[in-house]
């Protein structure tokens, strides 16, 4: 994945669009903290275009732990999120796709607040539920054990919830199909007092529904 040209790979198009919304931001040294790692390809990246920055990474999983640690040469703590857990604050952490697969993904998120500078962002990518219409059921996309995809308004709600402002949100598709929702955020004291968005449930029901019709035109 992290030899593809940068036209071809998700991770490079992410990265970029991270850079086009961060900008002249942050001035000094900052830091990033990616939850949820992996073998750490995404900051293998990142790197290339933030070469200053510093980082750290969660990963739950020992085997993909240790390979992001020999791959970066940075701290990578491999066991579950819990703040504080570095004992620094950051400029940027991110969660991509981590939320769909906890089952309290505003806790989660909450969490992360005392760990950002006060000038800090986050950035959320999660599965859409569009990828119930635009995906076939045997897609590798439905093999994994998501607790939740989400809808525009269902992302706002759950930031607002965790004390999060979003400040960008979006559709994102990836060159194998899937449909992403990606969010920049910033904490706001002010979040937990937002009106609730109503969501989109119809928009939800109907991805669902076409889903199962194609679910059900592919049974014996």
């Amino acid at each position: 994945i992290i030899s593809l040209k940068d036209d071809e790979s998700d991770l490079a198009m992410k990265i970029n669009w991270l850079k086009s919304q961060i900008g002249e931001r942050f001035s000094g040294r900052s830091a990033v903290l990616d939850i949820g790692c992996g073998a750490g390809m995404f900051l293998y990246k990142f790197f290339q275009q933030f070469p200053t920055w510093d980082a750290a990474g969660v990963e739950p999983g020992r085997v993909f732990g240790e390979t992001a640690a020999r791959r970066l040469g940075k701290p990578i703590a491999i066991q579950e999120y819990f703040p504080g857990l570095f004992g620094k604050r950051f400029q940027l952490i991110t969660l991509i796709q981590v939320l769909e697969h906890v089952a309290d993904p505003a806790k989660l998120l909450a969490g992360t607040v005392d760990d950002l500078t006060p000038d800090g962002l986050v950035y959320i990518e999660v599965p859409s539920v569009r990828d119930f219409s635009v995906l076939p059921p045997d897609h590798d996309r439905f093999m994994s054990p998501h607790l939740a995809f989400f809808s525009p308004n269902s992302m706002r709600n759950m930031c607002a919830r965790a004390g999060y402002a979003v400040i960008h949100i979006e559709l994102s598709t990836t060159a194998r199909g899937k449909v992403d929702l990606r969010a920049l955020c910033h904490p706001s004291r002010d979040a937990k007092s937002f009106p609730l968005l109503k969501d989109d449930v119809s928009m939800a029901l109907g991805e669902r529904k076409s889903f199962q019709l194609k679910l059900t035109k592919k049974l014996p």
